[in-house]
C-alpha cells in the first residue's frame, strides 16, 4: 500500500512544481505509470482535492435536463465519455460514487442489485460524515460466484459501511433450481423478512444486463442454452437481477422468472428512487426498454451513451 507521504510526495512534485509524470518518475526512480496511478489515489483518497469555482456544476447538466424531461427521470448523472472503453468505465465509476454520496446521504433503505457498474460505482465512493445511517440490503440472494470480486452481501456491506449504516444479507440464491424450489425458498420466514424489507425500500441501485446468451452477461452460467431461446423468443432485451423485460420494458413470464428469488418487476417499480447504473453500446437497447417502461427513473451513464439516447 503506499503511505500518505509518498502519495503527497508525487502529488506536491506534479501540482505545484508542475513536473510531468515522466519527469516525477525518473525523479524518485519508478516507474511513469505507477505515477499515473498514484495521482488517481491521491485524489481518490482525499490527499488532493479540486475545486473547480466557474462553469456550471457538473459539465453536461444540459444533456442531463434533456435525459430527464425526455423519460421523465427524478435525477441523472453524467459522465465523460472517451474513444478508451477503460477510461469511459472510470469515468462512469467515479461519478457513480458521486452519485451513490447523494443518494445514501438521504436514504433510509437501499436495495442493491449486483454489476459490475454499481461495483465499480461502490469502490469510487468515499466514507460518509452523515447523521443518516441508512440500511443496505441485496436486491437478490447469492449469484454463486462474485462480480469483479464481490459478492451481492459483499457489496451491500461495502455502501453500508461508506454510509455509516448496517447490511442485511439476502438468505437465498438468486436463482432456484425449479420454480417449486423458488416457491418453497419464498415461504420460508428469513426470505419474506429480506422480502418485506426490498419492498419497504425507498431507494434502488442496479445495473442493467443484456440481451440473453450474451457473452458479458453475469447470468450466462445460471441459465441453460433452452432458457435463452425462449427468452429471446419472447422479446427479451434486458433483465434487472435476472428480471427479463422485452423492448418496452415490460415483465416476461418465463421458467427463470419463476425461479427467482425476488421482489417481481411489478413490485421493483413501487421502490420511489430507482437508479440504473450502465452504459456503452451493449446496453442501449436495455437501457431504452428500462426508461420507457419505468424500471428506471434515475440513471448514471456516460455521455455518448445518453446522446444516443436522446437521438
Amino acid at each position: 500500500m503506499t503511505s500518505s507521504f509518498q502519495l503527497g510526495q508525487v502529488a506536491r512534485l506534479y501540482y505545484e512544481d508542475e513536473l510531468t509524470q515522466s519527469e516525477i518518475a525518473g525523479l524518485l526512480g519508478i516507474q511513469r505509470v505507477k505515477v499515473n496511478r498514484m495521482l488517481a489515489e491521491a485524489r481518490r483518497t482525499g490527499v488532493v482535492s479540486i475545486t473547480i469555482t466557474t462553469g456550471e456544476e457538473r459539465p453536461f447538466i444540459a444533456e442531463e435536463r434533456r435525459l430527464a424531461e425526455r423519460f421523465g427521470l427524478t435525477r441523472c448523472w453524467l459522465s465523460a465519455s472517451s474513444v478508451s472503453e477503460t477510461k469511459t468505465g472510470t469515468a462512469v465509476a467515479r461519478t457513480g460514487g458521486q452519485a451513490l454520496v447523494e443518494l445514501l446521504t438521504t436514504a433510509s433503505t437501499v436495495v442493491v442489485g449486483l454489476s459490475r457498474g454499481v461495483v465499480s460505482a461502490a469502490r469510487q465512493m468515499p466514507a460518509l460524515a452523515a447523521d443518516r445511517h441508512p440500511a443496505v440490503i441485496p436486491l437478490g440472494g447469492s449469484w454463486g460466484r462474485s462480480c469483479d470480486g464481490m459478492s451481492p452481501h459483499e457489496l451491500a456491506t461495502v455502501l453500508a459501511h461508506n454510509a455509516g449504516g448496517t447490511s442485511r444479507s439476502y438468505p437465498a440464491p438468486m436463482l432456484a433450481g425449479s420454480p417449486a424450489s423458488a416457491r418453497a425458498f419464498l415461504s420460508d420466514p428469513s426470505v419474506t423478512a429480506a422480502l418485506d424489507i426490498t419492498r419497504g425500500s425507498d431507494t434502488l441501485i442496479v445495473g442493467v444486463g443484456g440481451a440473453p446468451g450474451s457473452p458479458h452477461s453475469l447470468l450466462s452460467s445460471l441459465i441453460s442454452d433452452d432458457d435463452v431461446t425462449d427468452l429471446l423468443a419472447k422479446g427479451a432485451v434486458g433483465d434487472v437481477c435476472a428480471r427479463y423485460f422485452d423492448a418496452a420494458g415490460r415483465a416476461i413470464p418465463s421458467d427463470v422468472d419463476a425461479r427467482v428469488i425476488g421482489i417481481d418487476l411489478n413490485e421493483l417499480v413501487t421502490i420511489p428512487r430507482r437508479i440504473g447504473i450502465a452504459y456503452g453500446p451493449r446496453k442501449l437497447n436495455p437501457l431504452r426498454a428500462a426508461l420507457k417502461g419505468g424500471i428506471l427513473n434515475g440513471l448514471v451513464t456516460d455521455v455518448r451513451t445518453a446522446r444516443t439516447l436522446l437521438d
